[in-house]
């Protein structure tokens, strides 16, 4: 009754096998697994869900359907925003669902913040605390030739290892990825009063690490808390809708046709760049050839460069593509690719066009499942 508690989804059956109910739950990876985080949850917490998160957790009871749903910055979901009638919340993010949960508490004016269990590295060894639903699962996919500090070591070994200070001046191994949300945490905090409880891990430069009875005075807080916490109530439990079910469908309808129009130009990219490969891989196509289809190449690109918005929408689906080019090309040429510069340009863009082409054709696979769901249901999108 003192404060408002929001809780990542990753973290709520610890909370809850403590007899902690938090008052919203934040969802953000689009992973199935993520649904497995609210899977018996039977409190009464209200759910901060975004556009790209799992619908799977969506379906696990109705309870969860009456919250909060926000923008993205994924372009595809901002077909939503484009078409609501009033403005979605837009929620700063950056790149961990707890980045997402502390913007939220800082949009509704909380002062002070008090982050928990931020340790931002692998504390005592460990990639998860105990009782999470990613340690609790290995309770049923442990077995003689898989065990749970098999598991570990590979969640703690996925990334190069890095070192980061604590707070007790301590060294703590942790990885890129949590440094990349360090920093955003660091910038993010300037000039706010955020407070670290996490008793060990990272230093948070910019948050001082405390006590929570340093810091909080009983009955100070709990008049305003109370009225936010009828407000969820109260905003969450209405129903309405602002999008249109038609609108909606005629504009995934159009963006269908969109892409597959856009699925013709790829394929013939891809065709294209797969015969320029082998003619020079075989030395078949002379000079005028290869040059005459380099610049068809090139009206190809053209074109391709001009669909900026399809591009956007699909390039979710291509990353791994733009890995291997941008990062990973080297290693994963073949000896006759490295001793010719021909077929290694040949190759970036076959690599290119190819994942171009499966990234819409499954964009689009996707969006007509979306269209099949939208015209065959009872369906409305409400934002609170």
């Amino acid at each position: 009754d003192e404060f408002i508690l929001i809780s990542v989804d990753t973290a709520l059956h610890v909370l809850f096998n403590f007899g902690i109910d938090p008052d919203l739950i934040y969802s953000v990876d689009p992973q199935a697994l993520n649904s497995a985080y609210m899977e018996g949850y039977a409190g009464q917490a209200r759910l901060v869900f975004d556009p790209t998160s799992s619908y799977h957790t969506l379906r696990i009871s109705k309870t969860l359907k009456n919250g909060f749903f926000t923008s993205s910055p994924f372009p595809l979901t901002k077909i939503l925003s484009e078409i609501s009638s009033i403005e979605i919340g837009d929620v700063p993010f950056g790149g961990s669902v707890s980045t997402n949960a502390v913007s939220l508490a800082n949009l509704m004016k909380g002062a002070p913040i008090f982050l928990v269990g931020q340790d931002l590295a692998f504390t005592n060894g460990y990639a998860h605390c105990r009782g999470a639903i990613l340690e609790e699962r290995l309770n049923y996919k442990e077995s003689r030739f898989f065990r749970r500090e098999k598991h570990n070591y590979l969640q703690t070994h996925a990334l190069a290892k890095k070192e980061s200070i604590g707070y007790d001046g301590k060294k703590h191994a942790t990885n890129e990825k949590m440094l990349i949300f360090k920093k955003w945490f660091e910038e993010a905090s300037e000039g706010k009063n955020w407070i670290n409880l996490t008793s060990d891990g990272s230093k948070i430069n910019g948050i001082p690490q405390n006590q929570f009875s340093d810091w909080f005075e009983i009955g100070k807080y709990a008049e305003n808390v109370q009225l936010v916490k009828k407000q969820i109530s109260a905003i969450s439990g209405k129903g309405q809708n602002y999008i249109r079910p038609s609108i909606l469908s005629k504009n995934v309808s159009s963006l269908i046709d969109n892409l597959e129009e856009f699925e013709k130009i790829l394929s013939r990219g891809k065709n294209l760049s797969s015969e320029i490969y082998k003619s020079i891989e075989l030395e078949k196509l002379s000079h005028s050839d290869i040059r005459n289809a380099l610049l068809e190449m090139d009206d190809i690109d053209e074109i391709v460069s001009t669909k900026k918005n399809l591009s956007e929408m699909i390039g979710t689906a291509l990353q791994r593509i733009i890995l291997m080019i941008t990062e990973e090309y080297d290693i994963k040429l073949t000896l006759e690719e490295k001793k010719n510069p021909m077929l290694q340009v040949a190759k970036k863009s076959l690599l290119l066009y190819e994942g171009l082409f499966s990234a819409c054709k499954l964009t689009k696979t996707q969006l007509k499942k979306v269209l099949y769901r939208i015209e065959s249901e009872n369906f409305y999108i409400s934002t609170k």
